[in-house]
């Protein structure tokens, strides 16, 4: 049995799904994994997701997180049923800078019937380090609910 139980078309996903934030900031799903149980984004640094000081918003990476980790958890869920973030926390480990590309990865660490985690690492492309670690819990409710 398929553990994403509901279809994923990343072109799809790409063209009209991915909205709001995530269309703004560039994101785009990469890649996912039934067998590992992942799914996969990325994203290019611009003047529009620094700080200040010219390094990636640590808030960015954190709505990055929540979204490949959210659009996984609802892709897993059976049909009636989508989830809702409960918890997010976040460590920024190291800096991304303007040009840089973000590879962010979100990985089930845990799958139950009214909850789920997920631990997302946001990777600089450019030499695989570790930008920031996110854990993020949902919720999972009844549409409509």
């Amino acid at each position: 049995m398929s553990f994403f139980k509901k279809k994923i078309d990343i072109k799809l996903f790409n063209e009209k799904l991915i909205g709001g934030p995530d269309k703004l900031l560039g994101v785009k799903l990469l890649e996912y994994s039934d067998e590992e149980r992942f799914m996969r984004g990325a994203f290019t640094v611009t003047k529009d997701t620094v700080q200040p000081y010219g390094l990636l918003h640590g808030g960015v990476s954190c709505l990055v997180a929540e979204s490949m980790a959210s659009i996984a958890g609802d892709c897993s869920v059976d049909e009636g049923h989508t989830i809702v973030g409960q918890s997010l926390t976040a460590n920024h480990i190291r800096s991304g800078a303007i040009g840089d590309v973000i590879i962010a990865t979100a990985y089930n660490v845990h799958m139950g019937r009214r909850s789920q985690v997920w631990n997302v690492e946001l990777i600089r492309e450019k030499d695989e380090k570790l930008v920031s670690q996110v854990t993020l819990t949902l919720s999972v409710i009844s549409k409509g609910v």
